[in-house]
């Protein structure tokens, strides 16, 4: 499977953008991308395309459901880990994996448990 490359500059609805990959985990991926106005990142989901043979970089449609532009290098590493642990949470379930549930205790300010 063809991996994205490291940098590359956008054609079509992202003509003259510079792209330069900072980060890429098992299942997500963190780029910087440098327009005339500035630098933002963009933190994805690991998509393989078997039709070609390659990973995918989202599309505009993508932004939002799989792929994020966050305005902060801080804020975008937490996309980033969230999406790499989100991911592998996914594939599990896929996989016919069980993921134990998460038990929450809720506790009023002095402490006694509240009913749910």
């Amino acid at each position: 499977m063809k991996e994205l490359p490291i940098e590359f500059t956008g054609k079509g609805e992202v003509r003259g953008f510079r792209f330069r990959q900072l980060e890429r985990t098992e299942n997500a991926y963190l780029y910087e991308v440098t327009t005339e106005t500035g630098i933002h990142y963009e933190v994805f989901e690991r998509r393989q395309n078997p039709r070609f043979g390659a990973v995918s970089y989202p599309g505009s449609k993508s932004f939002g459901i799989w792929a994020y532009s966050i305005r902060k290098l801080d804020k975008a590493k937490k996309k980033l880990e969230y999406l790499n642990s989100k991911t592998r949470i996914d594939r599990k379930r896929l996989q016919g994996e069980q993921i134990p549930a998460v038990s929450v205790v809720i506790k009023s300010p002095t402490g006694e448990r509240l009913p749910k």
